[in-house]
């Protein structure tokens, strides 16, 4: 299956929330896993894919979720549209290789290389790697800021039966096991 990855384009306008881990490696490239998406719509539909590569869709479910998920992302968004807006748009921490982690909220997308699910102890590595506080210290705390964000829809979308993590998404059974047709239900609380 060859489609589009919409989490990519840039005016998507209806993309409220996404997250696309993908490999950085072109060594990886053919291999039959290059990641996932998980997109949050502002109607609330969800769209969770698997990729082969260069954006080449391997699995694709989509669902709809209750009208609040959505709001309280939206709400968290706007709480955070200072923090979201200073981020850069590619941010280089010095790694090479490994997994890309890209970003959508709201438009804005980040795009980052080996994000830590653990946010930085900035202090610690001033005093124990003093050359690279001095280069990275910026990328450090815009790392820590996203990781802050992500984190708090991740607990959003847990309520929802949702659990999405850096490397991984785990949907409701339902989902998958649905008698009704995907796209027709809603899933969430109750």
């Amino acid at each position: 299956m060859k489609n589009k990855d919409e989490f990519l384009v840039k005016n998507n306008s209806n993309v409220l929330f996404g997250y696309r881990l993908s490999n950085a490696s072109e060594a990886l490239v053919g291999v039959d896993d290059d990641g996932f998406s998980f997109i949050v719509y502002k109607t609330g539909k969800v769209a969770y894919r698997t990729y082969i590569c260069f954006g080449i869709v391997k699995k694709s479910v989509s669902f709809r979720v209750k009208k609040s998920l959505p709001k309280e992302i939206t709400a968290l968004i706007e709480s955070n549209r200072s923090i979201i807006e200073s981020l850069d748009c590619d941010i280089d921490n010095g790694s090479y290789d490994g997994s890309f982690s890209k970003f959508n909220f709201d438009g804005k997308i980040v795009t980052t290389l080996n994000l830590h699910p653990k946010k930085h102890d900035i202090e610690d590595v001033k005093r124990n790697n003093r050359d690279y506080y001095d280069e990275y210290k910026d990328v450090m705390r815009q790392e820590n800021d996203i990781l802050e964000i992500f984190d708090a829809v991740c607990l959003i979308l847990k309520k929802y039966n949702i659990k999405l993590s850096l490397h991984n998404v785990k949907l409701p059974l339902s989902v998958y096991f649905s008698k009704y047709k995907i796209g027709e239900r809603e899933y969430g609380k109750q």
